[in-house]
């Protein structure tokens, strides 16, 4: 089969590589739609440690399953929304409901060969039904939604909220904010420089808009909100989140842009601010994930239809160069 193959920083290729086999309770899927995550674009620069040389990266992915084992083998030809991250099911973290904290998580796409490819093997517990009649590129942003959803129900995590601040409104902010209307906060402002994407996110039920950090800084004085989430992770961005976050508030961190940032920390000492980590999700973030698309109350606008394998490394290159205009760009593997 072909799959997209990482060489380097800003060199990928398109190789022959051996086709998967599935072991007993596994299944192999058909890759109908993986989309292009900043995760994957920032190790296509050279930027993230997880990245190696000969790498099949890509972790959103939808498709059908065209191959399986055993008890598996009852997936045989259902399209799958398929959850990436692998734990073991067995660990304090499994057992409580923390399972993307599992000392043993690997992530397929990251840790495993991932979908960036025309076939991928996935263990069966990690699928989740998809309707046949709906698009498998909305399948494929279950992931990413899902993440979203974890976010906020952190946020969630101190008591109620009513007011909060989404900072960058690419997929994953623009889901944010629909995961945070979803789950019951009616005040949800958006800080994004692009202009479409902070229109769309108006148009989403966004309460205020805001075009940069100047504007947003407004938010600093009395009308600081309860819970931050930046979903950049730049340092500006993290001390923005800081600074607009009321005393005894929580900001959460999302974006993986910089790896260290200086913070004001005596300021989130005297007043009391938590800053929450926010790793992948659970799996019921990704059930629910799933069920929000397939029932119509999430979803990103103006998804276009995937580009083939052979673009793949020309895609790559435009998204991490010049940017392009969706929120989700995708790769299809076969179909």
């Amino acid at each position: 089969m072909q799959a997209l193959v990482y060489r380097g920083p800003f060199d990928t290729a398109v190789e022959e590589v051996p086709d998967p086999v599935p072991g007993e309770g596994h299944v192999v899927v058909e890759v109908a739609a993986v989309g292009l995550c900043g995760s994957d674009v920032t190790a296509f620069k050279g930027h993230m440690d997880t990245a190696k040389v000969g790498d099949v990266r890509g972790h959103e992915f939808a498709g059908r399953v065209v191959g399986a084992v055993g008890p598996a083998e009852s997936w045989l030809g259902r399209t799958v929304a398929v959850n990436p991250t692998v734990t073991c099911g067995e660990c304090r973290y499994c057992r409580t409901g923390a399972d993307n904290l599992c000392r043993e998580l690997h992530i397929i796409g990251v840790h495993r060969p991932g979908a960036y490819a025309e076939l991928v093997s996935v263990p069966a517990k990690q699928l989740v039904a998809w309707p046949d009649d709906a698009p498998l590129t909305v399948a494929a942003t279950a992931e990413a939604l899902a993440q979203a959803v974890h976010d906020v129900r952190l946020g969630l995590r101190d008591g109620p909220v009513e007011t909060v601040l989404v900072v960058g409104a690419g997929a994953i902010g623009f889901f944010v904010l629909q995961a945070a209307r979803n789950l019951g906060i009616e005040s949800v402002a958006v800080l994004e420089p692009d202009d479409a994407r902070r229109a769309a996110a108006a148009a989403d039920g966004a309460a205020r808009v805001f075009a940069s950090v100047e504007e947003a800084r407004e938010l600093t004085g009395s009308q600081q909100v309860d819970v931050v989430f930046d979903c950049v992770g730049t340092d500006a961005t993290r001390q923005l989140s800081l600074a607009c976050t009321r005393n005894g508030g929580t900001v959460v961190l999302v974006g993986l842009h910089a790896d260290e940032s200086p913070l004001a920390f005596r300021d989130v000492i005297r007043r009391e601010v938590t800053l929450r980590g926010s790793m992948a999700e659970t799996f019921e973030d990704f059930r629910t994930a799933v069920s929000w698309l397939a029932g119509g109350r999430a979803g990103l606008p103006g998804l276009e239809k995937p580009f083939t394998l052979a673009e793949g490394p020309r895609v790559f290159s435009e998204v991490a160069t010049v940017g392009r205009p969706e929120l989700r760009t995708f790769l299809a593997g076969r179909g």
